[in-house]
């Protein structure tokens, strides 16, 4: 947990299965799970804190044979070849960031972050285009504002 004056930003936390870092990781996809944040939320709020929740997704960095990506290039530093998303792959991740902020929101937290940044997945969407497929052009930048852009 990070502290900033009275403002919390409380672990990573990723919106579904295919966004871990490893096998197991945390992950807030359920309201059973979400009531167990309040915990959290309502001893920040106690002490009039204000507390977000951070939504991860590690893209291609994920330690696990079930990893997605913008596309199936394997990065450097994981042990296993992402699955591409495909439009409806990208679609029900959307979604999943979406329920998974509604459930922060549930759980008492005051706000979300997601981390777009560091290499994780909307980054890889946006910045690590790989060279093979720059040479598509438009067609490839469109999909990834695209996916910026409904997220």
């Amino acid at each position: 947990m990070q502290k900033v004056g009275r403002a919390y930003c409380y672990r990573r936390y990723c919106s579904n299965r295919q966004g871990w870092v490893a096998p197991f990781s945390s992950k807030l996809t359920t309201k059973r799970v979400a009531r167990k944040h309040r915990q959290i939320t309502e001893a920040v709020h106690k002490h009039d804190g204000k507390i977000c929740l951070q939504i991860l997704h590690s893209g291609r960095y994920g330690y696990h044979p079930l990893a997605v990506s913008a596309s199936s290039i394997k990065s450097p530093i994981a042990m296993f070849k992402p699955k591409a998303l495909s439009e409806r792959g990208i679609q029900k991740t959307i979604n999943d960031y979406a329920r998974c902020a509604a459930l922060a929101q549930y759980a008492g937290y005051d706000g979300v972050e997601i981390m777009g940044s560091e290499g994780y997945l909307i980054n890889q969407f946006i910045a690590n285009v790989p060279i093979e497929e720059q040479m598509v052009g438009v067609g490839v930048m469109r999909t990834e504002l695209s996916f910026l852009l409904k997220l």
